[in-house]
């Protein structure tokens, strides 16, 4: 058996096991979202729950690359009413040039009418540096079904965008906001979830965002598991000229209370 350390908890893994994920964490670029939808199954029937993703690659020689990222979600349980907060930062550079600064908050209050039926409001700030935006609210409320962790939700979201260039003004609009929420274990060690959101402009449908994220969780110890992910987001209309279209590979260590 081979000592492999991950931010201060000591984890007893075969050596094959763990070259094979420090193999994994370096071929795969890292970007830290925890899958707020994914952490809301986990956390609903608990009191409080904590959870805490931290993430980091780099390469150097011909390459030279560093990308960090952290990412948390915290909630509580009061009855029928559930409190949520989470928190993302990403950081990355290239050849010792910035390349990667983003964030984003996100507060949601949901109160639950019955066992499958609920409402929730939300309000986000983000941010998004090489796609020239400085700063995006969200305000929403919505509509809200589940079942065995599992969920659908639909409702509206205000959306104020101030961008980064001088000539291009902030602007406002109103969204649709659609989500589903799959969650299952594969066996008493592997969790499989897989999110997807829809945000079409209420006044031009040609103007929307999707995003899904599919991820594995495979468990080292009770509050440890090693994370697998690929997430694919798509904005029609993007504030900078980038591409429409992002997808990340990541693996990292999630650590949940």
């Amino acid at each position: 058996m081979r000592t492999f350390f991950s931010y201060g908890v000591v984890i007893k893994i075969p050596v094959f096991q763990s070259f094979l994920i420090l193999f994994m964490l370096n071929a795969f670029p890292v970007e830290a979202a925890m899958d707020f939808e994914a952490e809301r199954a986990q956390s609903v029937e608990k009191t409080k729950y904590l959870a805490v993703e931290l993430e980091f690659a780099g390469k150097a020689g011909n390459t030279d690359k560093q990308q960090y990222g952290a990412s948390g979600f915290t909630s509580r349980r009061v009855e029928q009413d559930h409190y949520m907060l989470y928190l993302s930062k990403e950081y990355g550079s290239s050849q010792k040039e910035k390349d990667t600064n983003k964030g984003n908050a996100h507060l949601r209050w949901t109160r639950y009418q019955d066992e499958h039926w609920s409402n929730e409001v939300f309000l986000q700030a983000e941010h998004d540096e090489f796609k020239d935006l400085d700063l995006r609210w969200l305000l929403g409320a919505g509509r809200r079904w589940e079942k065995d962790k599992d969920a659908l939700g639909i409702g509206l979201t205000y959306e104020r965008d101030k961008f980064s260039t001088p000539d291009t003004p902030a602007k406002s609009t109103w969204r649709l906001n659609g989500y589903w929420h799959y969650h299952t274990m594969i066996n008493d060690h592997v969790l499989f979830n897989n999110s997807f959101a829809a945000q079409p402009r209420i006044d031009d449908l040609g103007d929307f965002r999707a995003f899904n994220e599919t991820s594995i969780e495979s468990k080292l110890t009770d509050r440890l598991n090693l994370k697998s992910s690929v997430t694919i987001a798509y904005d029609s209309r993007p504030a900078a000229d980038v591409e429409r279209r992002d997808i990340t590979y990541a693996l990292g260590f999630r650590y949940a209370y």
